[in-house]
């Protein structure tokens, strides 16, 4: 008999870092604790454009695992497969499951607490920089990841106001970047000191908005994102940016489904030591691309 017990994996598209980071994490405890990880996922855009693909995941046997992890959150794009899937996995599933992200029938659910990290880079653009108007842009009110927490815990630790004025929602691609460049060239809105993006997809276009209407980063305005993503430094503009210790949270929700699984004390692992990534969308680095796709979209 194989000495190995099995996990199984849900989730949209794997290739995107952060959720690629996380599940390493969750192989890498998993195999410590006597487990194989078996992923069931897709692409997964704006809209599924495949040839049901998204049948994957009907094919899945819950009696063959010993507990489940559902990405939620990866499913933001197309909610609607998101809350099908919990749905099937509810109904379907007797063994102990691990949500990430809001969940409508799991009491287990796991959200990274990203405060830290944010209150971090703001305090750096406010203690290094001298910036005084800030907004944080990207993401939607009431985000669990606490970004816009740690912001505003910055603002006011540096008594700095901070009203619903200085956030900025609009949702994790494009469009909420381009809309505030927008209101920035054409003075709707007051031209901030710096912006502190949701992440680093949010800050790429962000800046590359910003560039349209010939508003310099960082002389202009600066500009952070957050997760180190590995195009963050490979852009034409380097991006100042924050760990988002993706491995790490992978590995605690590995220990917590192996004590729902065993009922054993949940193993204790030491958070990694973090500290910020400069880039130029800041001033403070120099590092140059070399990627030159990435050079041509800006």
């Amino acid at each position: 008999m194989n000495q190995f017990k099995k996990i199984c994996i849900i989730m949209a598209d794997i290739t995107e870092d952060y959720r690629d980071e996380f599940i390493v994490g969750i192989e890498k405890q998993a195999n410590k604790l006597g487990y194989h990880t078996f992923v069931f996922s897709m692409p997964l855009l704006d809209e599924i454009h495949t040839k049901k693909e998204d049948e994957i995941y009907g094919l899945i046997d819950f009696e063959q695992y010993d507990g489940v992890v559902f990405f939620q959150n990866s499913f933001s794009a197309l909610k609607s497969l998101g809350n099908m899937l919990e749905s099937f996995i509810h109904k379907n599933c007797r063994k102990p499951v691990i949500v990430l992200g809001d969940s409508q029938f799991f009491p287990e659910t796991y959200q990274p607490d990203n405060r830290i990290g944010i209150e971090t880079l703001t305090d750096h653009v406010i203690e290094e920089h001298g910036c005084e108007t800030l907004y944080f842009l990207g993401g939607e009110a009431n985000q669990p990841l606490g970004n816009d927490v740690g912001f505003m815990n910055s603002m006011e630790k540096h008594g700095l106001p901070c009203t619903d004025d200085n956030l900025i929602y609009g949702g994790y691609w494009m469009e909420c970047g381009e809309a505030l460049a927008k209101d920035i060239a054409y003075n709707l809105v007051e031209k901030p000191d710096a912006v502190i993006c949701q992440d680093d997809t949010v800050a790429f276009f962000f800046i590359k908005a910003l560039a349209k209407y010939g508003i310099r980063v960082p002389e202009d305005i600066i500009v952070t994102g957050f997760d180190a993503r590995r195009d963050s430094r490979n852009n034409v503009l380097s991006i100042t940016t924050y760990p988002s210790n993706a491995e790490h949270h992978g590995r605690l929700v590995m220990n917590r489904l192996h004590t729902l699984i065993t009922g054993c004390e949940e193993p204790q692992i030491t958070p990694p030591k973090c500290n910020i990534i400069t880039g130029m969308s800041c001033g403070c680095g120099d590092r140059k691309p070399h990627d030159i796709r990435l050079q041509l979209e800006l």
